[in-house]
C-alpha cells in the first residue's frame, strides 16, 4: 500500500511520515503536481494534496490522476480561511476535503483507513 503526499511543508510532512511508518504504509512525499502524478502507481491507494501549494491547479491534477487511476482516493486539505481553495477541491472531485486542523487531527485515522484491504 502506498500513499502519495503532495506538500511543500516538510515539517508537517515529517509528522505524517511518522504516522505512516508506524502503520507500515509506504509514503512518497512530493513537492509538485508533476512529481505527484509520476509517483502514483498501481499500489497507490491515496493521494493527499496540500492546497497551500503555490501554482497548484487542483482541477487539472485531479482529472489527470483519475484518468490514469480511476479508483485512486483523493484527499485535499487547506486552511479554513481559504474557502475558495477548499471549494475548488470539492468541485474538482476530491473524495474528501478537510481543513488543515481536521487533517491534522484525523491524519492517523485517514492513513489507517487507506491501509485497509479493498474488495477490488
Amino acid at each position: 500500500m502506498q500513499i502519495v503526499y503532495l506538500t511543500a511543508d516538510l515539517l508537517f510532512a515529517s509528522r505524517i511520515e511518522e504516522a505512516a511508518r508506524q502503520q507500515s504504509v509506504g509514503l512518497s512525499i512530493v513537492r509538485n503536481a508533476e512529481a505527484a502524478l509520476a509517483a502514483i502507481g498501481e499500489q497507490t491507494q491515496l493521494l493527499m494534496i496540500d492546497l497551500t501549494l503555490s501554482g497548484l491547479d487542483i482541477a487539472s491534477l485531479v482529472a489527470d490522476a483519475r484518468d490514469s487511476y480511476p479508483t485512486l482516493q483523493i484527499l485535499a486539505y487547506g486552511p479554513h480561511v481559504q474557502a475558495a481553495r477548499l471549494e475548488a477541491a470539492r468541485e474538482a472531485g476530491c473524495h474528501q476535503v478537510l481543513t488543515r486542523g481536521q487533517f491534522d487531527r484525523e491524519a492517523t485515522a485517514i492513513i489507517s483507513a487507506a491501509n485497509r484491504p479493498t474488495d477490488s
